[in-house]
């Protein structure tokens, strides 16, 4: 009788095996490889406390210590709080609606006296305790105003918050994308925005309330607002925005512009790109909304987008409307899908949505003490304005810190990416094995 071959033994019978999976494991390699280009995010664990160290920045307690100063009028809080690195240690703080006036009853209430609808501070960036931040507002016919504002138009009436800008690498001028928003006493909100703006300083190494700039607009058909955003990412800046007159199964918008365009004043937008549905990129102008895709999969307030190069993902903020939960926002592409995924919830007094709102999340990692932290602060305000007098910890930004990982494993992702080039290393010199070789147990295989 004919004898049967004998079984390979030992190494060649492992390799042997690993020949026979070479095509499933280049068809699961394929699967991923797939996965990853439709923007599916990896999953990601979110370690969140607060950010003890970087609290105090803005609270009145420290910036006004005992006894109070009443000689001048003071920053007492504001909204929007999105920083920029300008360089040289300088950090740009942008804030919307603010409160100008002194601490009253030994320093425990605001008497606030004006209401800029926005303010910026510099903050270094190396010291931010250290000094207090120097924070600039405009002056109208003598009064406290706002540092930008629409001309020949008094700003009781239609006034800018501005919210993201771009600082081309020229550093010859700085941009500024605002809300533009008309004072309306019949709203739930009592304004209605009206549009977006470009704001364009054109001495930016200026003190800001020496700024000289010029105001351009954002093509809009008055129900979309720009100025969500602005993200540069390889060739393009990213803008994400929303739409105002309706509320669809999703938030956010996205258009795109050449790098080189946002450094050409007059023609930012000329190429201007919009996410359609099926995200597929389209020319515009845009004149409805509804031919765009929500990037976010619920009605988000969002932050500025972030990139962890480590984990290959985007992320930002969010914070649903009329809500006190945090949550992370995170895509292996841009134009996603984007995941939700909750980690923090406000404390009392703020998880009351009755008597409290939490709203205007912002990324700071110009702050991050470490490749895998994500800073980040968030906003409240109070239903009764009344209650501003003596709730000093409202109205300034409350820090986070968070710590991310790709899996269950609360383990920092630095680590579990160190472990993984590892096991990487292993498997590729498992598979250096001579062509001869190869071929030989190939040959017994058959």
């Amino acid at each position: 009788s004919a004898k049967l071959p004998a079984a390979p033994s030992g190494r060649r019978a492992a390799m042997l095996l690993q020949l026979q999976l070479l095509p499933v494991m280049l068809m699961l390699q394929l699967q991923l490889l797939l996965f990853a280009a439709a923007g599916a995010a990896p999953n990601i664990s979110v370690h969140c406390t607060l950010a003890l160290d970087l609290q105090p920045m803005f609270e009145l307690s420290r910036l006004y210590p005992h006894p109070p100063r009443y000689s001048t009028e003071e920053w007492l809080g504001g909204d929007v709080a999105a920083s920029f690195p300008l360089g040289s240690g300088r950090v740009l703080w942008l804030f919307g609606d603010t409160l100008v006036g002194n601490l009253t009853q030994n320093g425990t209430q605001r008497n606030w006296i004006s209401f800029p609808r926005n303010t910026v501070a510099i903050v270094n960036s190396s010291a931010a305790l250290a000094k207090e931040p120097a924070f600039y507002w405009g002056h109208l016919d003598g009064l406290d105003g706002p540092l930008f504002f629409p001309p020949n138009i008094p700003p009781s009436q239609q006034f800018f918050w501005p919210r993201t800008l771009y600082f081309p690498p020229s550093r010859r001028t700085l941009k500024l994308l605002a809300s533009h928003a008309e004072a309306n006493a019949t709203s739930p909100l009592h304004f209605d925005l009206i549009g977006t703006k470009l704001l364009t300083v054109h001495n930016p190494e200026a003190r800001p309330d020496m700024w000289n700039y010029t105001i351009s607009v954002v093509p809009s058909n008055g129900c979309l607002d720009w100025s969500t955003t602005l993200f540069p990412s390889g060739d393009f800046a990213y803008i994400v925005g929303d739409e105002n007159c309706q509320k669809r199964n999703g938030s956010g918008l996205l258009m795109r512009v050449p790098l080189t365009d946002m450094d050409r004043d007059g023609h930012e937008w000329d190429r201007a790109e919009y996410l359609g549905q099926g995200r597929v990129w389209r020319p515009g102008p845009v004149h409805s909304p509804d031919a765009l895709q929500p990037l976010f999969p619920h009605h988000f307030q969002v932050s500025n987008i972030g990139y962890l190069p480590t984990l290959q993902l985007f992320y930002c903020i969010g914070i649903p409307y009329n809500d006190s939960r945090l949550f992370f926002l995170s895509s292996a592409a841009i134009e996603g899908p984007w995941t939700a995924k909750h980690f923090y919830s406000a404390s009392a007094p703020f998880n009351d949505s009755r008597t409290h709102i939490v709203y205007s999340p912002q990324l700071h990692q110009e702050y991050a003490q470490r490749e895998d932290d994500v800073v980040l602060t968030f906003m409240t305000n109070t239903r009764n304005s009344s209650l501003l007098h003596t709730e000093l910890h409202t109205y300034v930004p409350i820090w986070l810190r968070l710590r991310l990982s790709d899996s269950a494993d609360p383990g920092l992702f630095l680590e579990q990416a160190a472990s993984k080039k590892q096991k990487q290393r292993r498997r590729r010199r498992k598979w250096r094995r001579s062509s001869v070789e190869r071929a030989a147990i190939w040959r017994e295989a058959r």
